[in-house]
C-alpha cells in the first residue's frame, strides 16, 4: 500500500514557521540575526552583522570595509530539534557595498510514516533540508540616503521538493537630531521583500511578498550610556488565495560604551506572538551576540541563536 508521507519533524517545523497562511519557502522567514531577534526580530535600523539578511544599508554606515558573519540557530518544537547555519560577508568600497550570503537548514531525518490505515510503516530514511544563496548590492546616494537590491535562490528537499527565486529592494534614511538636550541618532527604512517565483511539482506561483517599514533610534544619555529603540511593521498582502497578514516587532536595549548591549523585544501578529531577549559585546574588530525567542504556545518553536562577526578595515 502506498505510504502517505506525513512527517512529524520537517513539516511540523515548516508549518509552524509559515503559520496558518501556508506561505511557501519558510526558510525565507527564519530569524537570520541574533541582534535582530533580540528586539522582536526587527530587521530595520542599525545592525552590526548579517547585513544581507537584515539591513544591507547599515554596512555603509560602519567604519570597517569588510565584514564576515556566522550564526548558529537551534529551533526546538514539541521535542523536535533542527539547526540553521548562516554565513555571509560584505565588502564596502566608498559609496558601494557588495554582499553574499548562504543559509542552510538541517531540519532532520524521518524513516517512519503513516499509511492509509493510520499505522506506522517503515520507509527509506528521508532527510529534510533547505538552503538559500543570496547576493546584494547597496549604494550610498548621499550622507543620509541609501538603497539596496538583493537577489537569491532557495531550495527545499525531503518529503517534497520546491525551489524559488527571491528578490528584495529597500531604501533607508539615517540622520541625527537634538531634543531635550540629548542627541538622537535614527535610521528608518522601507522595503519590499520576497518578490519572486516559487516552483513546486512543475507549478509556478508567486512567493508571498512582505512590505515593511521600520527603523531604530539611539538616544545618547551620556558618552558612555545609550538607549536603543527598534520597530518594524510588516504586511503580507493577500495573494493567490493566501490571506493577508500583518506583524509588528518592538524592542528596547541598553548599550554601555557602545560595546556591551542588553536587549529585549516583542513580536505580535501573523499568528506568532512571542518575547525575545539577548545580549552581546561589540568592538571595532568583532561582534558576539546571543538571543532567544520564547513562545507561549507549544505549537510554535522556540529559537536559540548565536552570532559571531569579524570586521576588517
Amino acid at each position: 500500500m502506498r505510504n502517505v508521507i506525513i512527517t512529524t519533524l520537517g513539516l511540523l517545523a515548516f508549518s509552524a514557521l509559515a503559520n496558518a497562511q501556508s506561505r511557501p519557502m519558510p526558510l525565507l522567514e527564519m530569524p537570520t540575526s541574533a541582534e535582530a531577534l533580540s528586539v522582536g526580530n526587527s530587521l530595520k535600523g542599525v545592525q552590526h552583522s548579517h547585513y544581507i539578511f537584515t539591513n544591507p544599508s547599515a554596512m555603509l554606515q560602519q567604519s570597517s570595509n569588510i565584514n564576515t558573519s556566522y550564526a548558529a540557530e537551534l529551533i526546538s518544537s514539541k521535542g523536535n530539534t533542527s539547526y540553521l547555519h548562516i554565513v555571509d560577508g560584505a565588502i564596502k568600497r566608498k559609496k558601494d557595498a557588495f554582499f553574499a550570503g548562504m543559509r542552510y537548514w538541517n531540519i532532520g531525518n524521518k524513516d517512519t510514516f503513516v499509511d492509509f490505515t493510520e499505522h506506522e510503516t517503515n520507509h527509506k530514511k528521508i532527510t529534510e533540508m533547505a538552503f538559500s544563496i543570496d547576493l546584494c548590492y547597496a549604494y550610498q546616494w548621499n550622507n543620509h540616503l541609501a538603497s539596496y537590491v538583493t537577489t537569491g535562490y532557495s531550495h527545499e528537499s525531503g518529503v517534497t521538493k520546491q525551489h524559488a527565486w527571491q528578490n528584495n529592494i529597500g531604501i533607508t534614511w539615517n540622520d541625527s537630531t537634538h531634543f531635550i538636550g540629548k542627541e538622537f541618532i535614527y535610521n528608518i527604512g522601507f522595503s519590499a521583500d520576497h518578490l519572486g517565483i516559487n516552483s513546486y511539482r512543475k507549478v509556478r506561483k508567486a512567493l508571498s511578498p512582505r512590505l515593511s517599514a521600520g527603523g531604530s533610534v539611539h538616544m545618547m544619555l551620556t558618552n558612555a550610556h545609550q538607549i536603543e529603540l527598534f520597530a518594524d511593521a510588516g504586511l503580507y498582502p493577500s495573494i493567490q488565495n493566501r490571506k493577508s497578514s500583518t506583524e509588528y516587532s518592538l524592542g528596547i536595549g541598553y548599550a554601555l560604551n557602545n560595546k556591551i548591549r542588553i536587549r529585549m523585544g516583542r513580536h505580535l501578529g501573523d499568528k506568532d506572538n512571542y518575547w525575545t531577549m539577548g545580549a552581546g559585546y561589540t568592538t571595532r574588530r568583532f561582534n558576539i551576540f546571543a538571543a532567544t525567542k520564547l513562545t507561549p504556545s507549544s505549537e510554535q518553536p522556540n529559537v536559540y541563536m548565536l552570532n559571531l562577526a569579524l570586521n576588517i578595515k
